[in-house]
């Protein structure tokens, strides 16, 4: 077995594909570790995604050296980043990123150098780290690389040293942290981690083993899901009376361009000359990326002057003038049966989304969709409905065509990487409204006032999701201890804004239970939002169990929300 002191751009790039694909067997594995035990943005997952849409960033690149194919890989993994453990990965690789500084080869002592800088971000990138997590995990993990770089120029023994660390520290993190203990389980995302890195160790003893190169045969197919599968681009519905309003429609033009230089100074450059070609125009850069979004009658000049400053990622043009043909033919069809109503309800719904203010919701489930949709409000739709991506959540932002935009993400576990989009957007501003469910989202949009500042109706919203309790009721797929409560799977969880409150044996007597819990003097509307595996027949007969047993009305509806079968409020 020879010696392994560095690894090129090819082996490193190898090095990244062996952790993706050891991630990947373990999934199942990672996700079977989260302490809700209702499979509510698994860990495992989100890590997957977020950690595939890196490796897709590097095989699409036509990288040429170790810096700008750890570059590529970080920049990947950030916009492809899902859920909190998503987010905390995208960090520790953003940290690895600048570590590697501008070497031609990764060495032990730099690997364990750009780790300890991964670890710092991730840290910093956390308002309030907790120990007992990913985080730990990773910290501890450097140390020892650290250690072991110093004593032994060997990628074997420092992977070696790495893995017994981090697998030391995550059974360890049960201690660190009595949520874990009390579930019986490690932390998921440091489980992850801990995959990934078994990943690198085999790479590295492959590596040495084959005596200069890992057998063609180890690499075969590793690459070909990422390279014939890609992230399909977020969808944005916007509501109908915000469509353009001008006499000309011409072509919504979409762009995305790597330049060579200053991305700042390119966005400026295109947010002058473009301005002259069309409106709705919004421009973002971060990093080396400027997008671009414009409502144009020359898509051609859009497209030619971004070519001059550089290479172009990406490119949709829409036939704005067509879809309008087609909008109004059908709103044609449908004003016989408006004609007659009140003028007040003729301009309803008012839309969110104006040249000033957009406002932005994840959703899942057709229902709520189309709640939001009804409130102005637009809806990212991602590749995993209700999970966007942080890079999802930019196409949204750009699309909207807004100088400001509000987001609902609508899940504690869509929070981060909703949070990192402020940060990456230059030219507009961006405001993330913590919502925890559907329900507080709608809350937050029935809240807006577009004739008020946007400081004012983020307080306004905000206020809004603070002063509502929703009920939760969902299946649990696993036995455990959640929240001092223990849980047998096929039980129901019965939860008011994601506190435990009761388990039952079946979801309605969960449901009940929790009606109970969040009914108050004087309520006169009872609202169930039903999840997708509740029967048409089980709604109706929702609303008459509530209503004998409760003095107000009650309201059933379709979310069509796929983890939790109810979602109830009061008002």
């Amino acid at each position: 077995m020879r010696k392994i002191s560095e690894l090129n751009m090819d082996e490193f790039r190898n090095l990244l594909g062996f952790g993706h694909a050891s991630l990947q067997q373990h999934v199942a594995q990672v996700n079977a570790q989260n302490v809700f035990p209702v499979p509510d943005g698994d860990t495992g997952t989100n890590m997957e995604m977020s950690y595939a849409s890196g490796m897709r960033a590097v095989l699409k690149n036509d990288v040429q050296t170790l810096p700008e194919l750890a570059k590529a890989f970080a920049e990947g993994l950030l916009m492809g980043a899902r859920g909190n453990s998503g987010v905390i990965l995208s960090q520790l690789c953003r940290g690895f990123q600048k570590g590697i500084g501008t070497s031609a080869v990764l060495t032990p002592t730099l690997f364990a150098q750009s780790l300890e800088a991964g670890v710092a971000i991730a840290y910093r990138a956390v308002s309030k780290p907790v120990e007992g997590t990913i985080l730990t995990v990773a910290r501890e993990a450097a140390a020892a690389a650290s250690l072991a770089a110093h004593e032994s120029n060997d990628f074997c023994g420092v992977m070696e040293a790495v893995v017994t660390a981090a697998k030391e520290t995550l059974s360890r993190t049960p201690e660190l942290l009595p949520v874990l203990r009390q579930a019986g389980v490690v932390d998921s995302g440091g489980q992850g981690f801990v995959f990934l890195c078994e990943g690198f160790l085999r790479y590295v003893k492959g590596l040495a083993e084959a005596g200069g190169g890992v057998p063609p045969a180890l690499l075969d197919g590793m690459y070909e899901s990422l390279q014939t599968t890609d992230s399909k681009l977020a969808t944005v519905a916007i509501a109908a009376d915000s469509r353009h309003e001008f006499g000309e429609f011409g072509y919504c033009t979409e762009v995305l361009v790597r330049v060579a230089g200053s991305a700042d100074a390119v966005a400026r450059k295109f947010r002058d000359k473009f301005s002259k070609y069309g409106d709705s125009l919004v421009v973002v850069a971060a990093d080396t990326i400027v997008r671009v979004h414009v409502h144009t009658l020359h898509p051609g000049k859009v497209l030619e002057d971004a070519l001059t400053a550089g290479s172009l990622l990406q490119v949709k043009v829409d036939n704005m003038t067509e879809q309008h043909r087609e909008l109004v033919s059908d709103d044609e069809r449908n004003s016989k049966n408006k004609s007659d109503a009140p003028a007040a309800e003729k301009g309803a719904p008012q839309s969110l989304r104006s040249q000033a203010v957009a406002v932005i919701s994840a959703a899942s489930g057709a229902g709520f969709e189309e709640v939001f949709t009804s409130l102005g409000v637009a809806v990212v739709r991602g590749i995993q409905a209700g999970n966007p991506s942080t890079e999802e959540w930019l196409e949204a932002v750009a699309a909207a065509g807004a100088e400001n935009c509000i987001l609902l993400p609508n899940n504690k576990n869509v929070w981060m990487a909703a949070e990192q989009v402020p940060s990456l957007v230059k030219s507009q501003r961006v405001v993330v409204i913590p919502t925890l469910t559907p329900l507080h989202g709608i809350e937050a949009a029935v809240a807006y006032l577009p004739e008020q500042s946007l400081e004012a109706n983020v307080e306004r919203m905000t206020a809004a999701v603070e002063a509502i309790v929703v009920g939760q009721v969902a299946m649990a797929v696993k036995d455990t201890v959640y929240q001092d409560k223990p849980v047998r799977a096929g039980e129901y969880l019965g939860l008011l804004n994601d506190e435990l409150q009761v388990v039952g044996s079946t979801r309605e007597e969960a449901l009940m239970e929790v009606a109970r819990w969040i009914y108050r003097d004087k309520a006169e509307l009872m609202t169930i939002f039903c999840g997708e595996s509740v029967s048409r027949d089980e709604q109706i007969g929702l609303q008459k169990l509530v209503e004998e047993r409760f003095p107000l009305s009650c309201e059933v509806k379709e979310g069509g929300q796929p983890v939790f079968d109810y979602l109830i409020v009061v008002e």
